[in-house]
């Protein structure tokens, strides 16, 4: 298939409620779209990096898109892929959006085959800064049927230890506590977590380290009586490897912008799996257009731990026309089920365009 116009789109999406990490809080994604024509079908990728996550910030992820993004018109989809496919070790938060928009030309990428179970169990995020904000946001994941709480932790030691011990006594053994320090701990703030919280009802905790903290980490593991998750720190199969070698977890989390592409999502997947750890998937920072991906990976794996794609959730409006399904904590697809853009949308969010058709070289720009 030959693709006849490529349209880029910088934006800017705000969230209902900041979103707080370890990281950064986060009142606005700072998305990058793709969306690539071909045959008189549009089909759409995202990429939505978080400055201080990876090594690409979204200013260099809007600097490459538009770089390779000028050459893909008028030039054969699986060309294209191809071209792109040796920058994703390299620049995967780059290469997402342009090579999942290639991916969802082919009709055994854009939907869900027939015969899948299309349910994909996501994560509660008990995003709240006090402890007081607790039992009114909990018993509000309750309702909506969730099985699996989210705690950001990575702050303050001693409140984080507190505001899970809280967590802890609300939830009981209606749900698993899945822990995130988002890189925040030093060795000795992290022993200090483990020391204090009681493992009973706690599913995982997640990254307490910098991403190349390796050392730290396989000096920590056998010290946690807490099933431990590495997220920051695999970004490719040599990790996955380099896990499973020293010891140093139970769980790997992967994310569609750090693979670079859905194939590529799903061989480290099977990777992870095949290497004896458990699996999680999903981005908490990603509009529904990268969740939907995701959750496509999700059931082509026929993954059971919930997942963390449900960045979708945070924002005011989805880019969607039809929005995601979710019900009872579960994203609901269905079988040759197929979503389009909100165009409207997309405009209203935009600070920059980039736009390139065949027989029109030349590049439009807005911003």
């Amino acid at each position: 298939m030959k693709i006849t116009s490529v349209s880029l789109y910088r934006m800017e999406i705000p969230l209902t409620h900041p979103y707080y990490t370890a990281i950064a809080d986060i009142p606005t994604y700072m998305t990058v779209i793709a969306l690539l024509q071909s045959d008189g079908k549009i089909t759409v990728g995202e990429s939505t990096p978080l400055l201080g996550y990876s090594w690409e910030s979204p200013a260099k992820v809007w600097e490459f898109v538009k770089a390779k993004g000028k050459e893909l018109a008028g030039r054969d989809s699986r060309e294209a892929y191809n071209s792109l496919t040796p920058y994703q070790s390299s620049s995967p938060f780059s290469t997402t959006p342009l090579l999942t928009a290639l991916e969802a030309m082919d009709p055994s990428w854009s939907t869900l085959p027939a015969g899948l179970k299309g349910e994909v169990p996501l994560v509660g995020i008990l995003n709240v800064r006090h402890q007081e904000e607790i039992p009114e946001y909990l018993s509000r994941l309750f309702e909506e049927g969730y099985e699996t709480i989210k705690i950001k932790v990575g702050f303050q030691v001693e409140e984080d230890i507190q505001k899970v011990k809280k967590a802890q006594e609300l939830v009981g053994r209606r749900a698993l506590i899945r822990i995130d320090a988002n890189q925040g701990y030093s060795f000795e703030e992290a022993l200090q977590f483990v020391g204090s919280v009681d493992p009973g009802n706690i599913e995982l905790f997640e990254q307490p380290f910098p991403e190349d903290q390796w050392d730290t980490m396989r000096g920590f593991a056998p010290h946690s009586p807490l099933p431990l998750m590495l997220d920051e720190s695999i970004y490719d199969e040599r990790d996955i490897q380099k896990a499973r070698d020293w010891g140093c977890a139970h769980f790997i989390k992967l994310k569609l912008m750090k693979a670079g592409s859905m194939q590529r999502l799903m061989e480290m997947g099977r990777k992870v799996i095949e290497s004896g750890f458990k699996l999680v998937i999903g981005n908490g920072i990603s509009t529904d257009v990268g969740c939907y991906h995701e959750a496509l990976v999700f059931l082509r794996l026929q993954l059971k731990t919930a997942g963390e794609l449900n960045g979708f959730l945070k924002v005011k409006s989805p880019l969607f026309q039809t929005p995601l399904q979710v019900e009872r904590g579960k994203i609901l697809l269905k079988a040759a089920q197929s979503f389009q853009v909100d165009m409207e949308k997309i405009e209203r969010f935009t600070v920059e365009k980039a736009e390139w058709r065949v027989g029109h070289r030349r590049k439009t720009e807005k911003g």
